[in-house]
């Protein structure tokens, strides 16, 4: 048995360590809401009805205010090329629910897709980023397919 810890020893002494940068808050309770930013330098992450975006070399964060305290983001998605960022929304039993589409240069609202009521379950883009598709929840399971530059 002392052997055995022995070499446990030594084996540990000869792996390289890695220095923690950064640690963030997150429950995970939105499915696919950390996003790593195709930068590779921010982070992306729902917190309530906010999207966390944070640049991790600087250590700076920002905030993307999704609809009021009555909603919350349910999920999200980066465009391929990191320019867009699409959230959608949960809200209450019967009320409307919003996708909507950030410029994240400008971090403002470019679009309001309004079509569901309670949840929007996912989103994604297509590879060319120019159509979105989105998915209702339960309330009406609409799968509609968005152009995002009209």
């Amino acid at each position: 048995l002392e052997s055995f810890f022995a070499q446990s020893l030594n084996m540990e002494s000869s792996i390289g360590s890695l220095e923690l940068e950064s640690v963030i808050g997150f429950a995970g309770n939105v499915p696919g809401s950390l996003i790593l930013h195709p930068d590779d330098e921010h982070t992306l992450h729902a917190l309530g009805s906010t999207v966390v975006v944070k640049h991790l070399k600087k250590n700076e964060q920002y905030f993307l205010q999704c609809g009021s305290n009555q909603t919350a983001v349910s999920c999200m998605q980066i465009s391929n090329d990191g320019k867009l960022l699409a959230t959608g929304q949960k809200t209450h039993a019967g009320f409307p629910a919003s996708v909507w589409i950030w410029d994240l240069e400008s971090r403002k609202v470019i679009h309001k897709l309004n079509l569901y009521k309670t949840k929007i379950q996912a989103i994604s883009f297509s590879p060319s980023n120019k159509y979105i598709a989105t998915l209702g929840g339960e309330d009406d399971n609409k799968l509609v397919i968005w152009n995002v530059e009209t």
